[in-house]
């Protein structure tokens, strides 16, 4: 009953923030290769397949999992579209600059 309620969206973009607070430059998230809806999830919120892969078992059946991968730089040209709007509040908040 919580699908397509940005649940998910809103979890991810707060460890993104998360991790740009910790200094990580860059965040993963391991997507089955046969599960759609994950990988279009994914790259709806910015992040980019990579190269990476591994073998993993689900329930007892092996699958492939496939490595996404969203910038988390401070620099608007290195964040995705996604997140920028996220970074600019974040850095409003840390002037004091935030609209009420």
């Amino acid at each position: 009953e919580w699908r397509g309620r940005s649940v998910a969206a809103t979890l991810v973009r707060e460890a993104a923030a998360y991790g740009r607070d910790q200094g990580l430059r860059r965040l993963f998230y391991w997507v089955g290769t046969d599960n759609g809806r994950a990988v279009a999830f994914a790259s709806s919120i910015g992040y980019r397949p990579t190269e990476g892969r591994r073998d993993v078992v689900v329930e007892g059946q092996p699958e492939v999992e496939a490595a996404f991968m969203i910038p988390l730089g401070s620099d608007t040209d290195e964040t995705p579209l996604a997140l920028q709007n996220d970074v600019d509040e974040d850095a409003a908040e840390s002037t004091g600059d935030a609209p009420d």
